[in-house]
């Protein structure tokens, strides 16, 4: 792994929260989209070299270069918003890092009257569409991508904007079109973020149980149907989908494996992600916390 280049005067930048910080060389132009994208976490500028890992961004020749800790050969891009979009992968681990104690997923998680729908899935599996078409319906977003995991089984939001690939898919359905237009955030020709309020996404720290575990079975043309599934087959999805790495593997098991148990386990087969939606929501509704419902009301 390359090492990151050492911080040096205002061109270093902490996010203290994430335990992580920046060294940027001519990249400043990613600040504004950063800010924007970690909604409840701090960009500050500061001297000297804070603590927590690195990351150096530089831009030469027309494109974002970052090294970093977890980057095995430098990641280049050209549009700020694809840099950032893959910067935050990287504030991600150094998260998790800082946090022994916690899990984490990749894993829609949105929030309903009786707790957290937990959809563990792998890379541009449609989970992000599928978040977004429920917070259409009225779900409160804690997590169109990654899901950190406390002790307790828990689900923490990490307050960053849900991001979306581009084109907007047909199947993503008339409402959450409609949500997307209404909320638009950083944007490139690959991706748009959705600047959503309190409402439409849970802050930063906040915490709440997992009422059920959903996987994903898509398949372009599938007739809709959410099916009872068991405790083995959404336990193998949670361990596939885990990337924390802090406590030993039979404690990363055992926890997993007592969430799994603990919670009605359903199998989502759908082609679109509206049809989806509305499955989920017909079994789940009200799909809002009360809290959120009177807000709205």
């Amino acid at each position: 792994m390359r090492a990151p280049l050492r911080p040096s005067g205002p061109e270093t930048w902490a996010v203290p929260e994430l335990s992580a910080h920046l060294v940027l060389r001519g990249a400043g132009a990613l600040i504004a989209p950063l800010r924007a994208v970690l909604r409840d976490w701090s960009v500050v500028p500061v001297q000297g070299t804070p603590p927590g890992p690195g990351i150096a961004i530089r831009h030469r020749e027309g494109a974002y270069e970052r090294c970093s800790p977890w980057t095995e050969a430098p990641r280049r891009f050209r549009d700020p918003v694809d840099a950032v979009c893959d910067l935050v992968v990287d504030l991600v681990h150094a998260y998790v890092a800082a946090r022994p104690e916690r899990l984490c997923l990749h894993a829609a998680a949105v929030e309903t009257a009786s707790g957290i729908l937990l959809i563990p899935s792998t890379y541009r599996s449609g989970k992000s569409t599928l978040a977004t078409a429920l917070a259409a319906r009225g779900a409160r977003l804690f997590s169109d991508d990654v899901a950190p995991l406390g002790p307790a089984g828990e689900v923490e939001a990490l307050g960053m904007l849900p991001r979306l690939r581009l084109p907007l898919p047909a199947g993503l359905g008339a409402a959450a079109q409609a949500l997307t237009a209404a909320h638009p955030g950083p944007t490139s020709a690959r991706y748009r973020y959705l600047a959503l309020d309190a409402a439409g996404l849970a802050p930063r720290g906040t915490r709440r149980p997992v009422a059920a575990i959903v996987t994903l079975e898509r398949a372009e043309g599938a007739a809709p149907a959410l099916m009872e599934g068991d405790a083995d087959h959404a336990l193998q999805h949670l361990l596939l989908r885990n990337f924390a790495r802090g406590p030993l593997p039979s404690r990363i098991f055992l926890r997993l494996r007592r969430l799994a148990a603990a919670v009605p386990c359903y199998r989502l087969r759908y082609g679109e992600a509206a049809e989806g939606a509305a499955l989920l929501a017909e079994r789940f509704a009200p799909l809002a916390p009360r809290e959120v419902l009177d807000r709205a009301g």
